[in-house]
């Protein structure tokens, strides 16, 4: 509340317990924790610039984090890590980037990254093999993306009181619609055939069981 650092990492000597030789990020972007449930929980991922003289790497590490807001730091250390956990470093498709870019750890452990310089989105695994590269435009820039599900837009079809939860009293509710016979609900038409009936309590009760 006082507005001092909670946490440095990357250039201990900008706090007085490192030298230059110590220093790890360069011109660094986009710097965010990775979601609960994600492979890497709770770990930070940031794009770094500079890797390695003017190469740019992705770089995953986990804080000494208590998580009640605190972080160790030792006597005269710099905070930890002493390294990264993970680090994505490919020249060849990672070129220089001066400004912008940045990742994001996707659910299922891949990490998708956007360069700015040279307008791509690339996704890569824990082992550092691409899956996805893209480039949409031509002679053009994209600061930072993000990679949504293919269903992102479409409606959580069965979660009936919007409780962000599929469970037994969507079912009741789905039968109150079928009884009353009221009108048409896109979220209770489990199986999309414009048609709100038995096989759709079929589909949802299946869908609670599984």
């Amino acid at each position: 509340k006082g507005g001092d650092f909670l946490y440095r990492w990357g250039n201990p000597q900008n706090y007085d317990r490192g030298t230059d030789a110590d220093r790890i990020l360069g011109s660094q972007h986009s710097v965010n924790w990775i979601d609960a449930d994600y492979p890497g929980e709770g770990n930070l991922v940031i794009f770094n610039n500079l890797q390695f003289g003017n190469n740019s790497a992705i770089i995953e590490i986990s804080t000494p984090n208590d998580f009640d807001g605190n972080y160790n730091l030792n006597n005269l250390e710099p905070y930890g890590p002493e390294s990264w956990d993970w680090m994505f470093y490919e020249p060849s498709t990672l070129i220089p980037q001066i400004i912008q870019s940045g990742a994001h750890r996707l659910e299922n452990g891949n990490t998708f990254i956007t360069t700015f310089s040279d307008a791509k989105m690339i996704e890569v695994s824990m082992d550092g093999d691409v899956i996805l590269e893209y480039s949409p435009t031509q002679n053009s820039v994209i600061n930072r993306a993000q990679k949504y599900a293919e269903d992102y837009l479409l409606p959580n079809t069965g979660d009936l009181n919007n409780d962000n939860d599929t469970d037994i009293l969507d079912v009741i509710l789905l039968i109150e619609i079928i009884i009353e016979e009221e009108a048409y609900n896109l979220l209770a038409d489990i199986n999309s055939d414009q048609i709100i009936d038995i096989l759709d309590i079929v589909l949802l009760v299946n869908r609670i069981l599984n």
